[in-house]
């Protein structure tokens, strides 16, 4: 997916991006929503830059949000030490994004210690 991007075809225009995430939402391309998602963690900052345009397009046109949604933005030095089960309990134990984000952060730190653990960085929005 990530040579559909407007920056891999020489573009400087979002016309490339924008017809990008009307082809995943067309398409409900959860792979191809993946691809662009690693592409952003990347380290090509131009790259991820579209990326992250490519997902606000898909956002505008594929979800719609609701009360109780959340939303986190990790690194891998994050999701590799907690599972999704208990990012899902931790999201539904604590009201605040910010209480959530901080039992997530304590457990990572508490299974990741001692067990060559790398650096990590998270954002949790929930929607009220």
């Amino acid at each position: 997916m990530l040579e559909k991007l407007a920056c891999k075809l020489g573009r400087s225009d979002e016309a490339p991006n924008i017809e990008l995430a009307e082809e995943l939402c067309g398409n409900n391309d959860t792979a191809g929503i993946k691809d662009i998602v690693d592409g952003f963690i990347g380290s090509d900052q131009t790259v991820a830059n579209d990326c992250i345009k490519v997902l606000y397009e898909i956002g505008e046109r594929k979800y719609k949000m609701r009360k109780g949604d959340a939303f986190l933005l990790c690194s891998d030095g994050f999701w590799e030490w907690i599972e999704e089960k208990s990012m899902i309990k931790l999201l539904k134990q604590y009201k605040s994004a910010h209480e959530s984000l901080l039992a997530m952060v304590n457990k990572v730190r508490a299974d990741g210690k001692g067990q060559g653990m790398d650096n990590f960085s998270a954002i949790l929005i929930k929607v009220k």
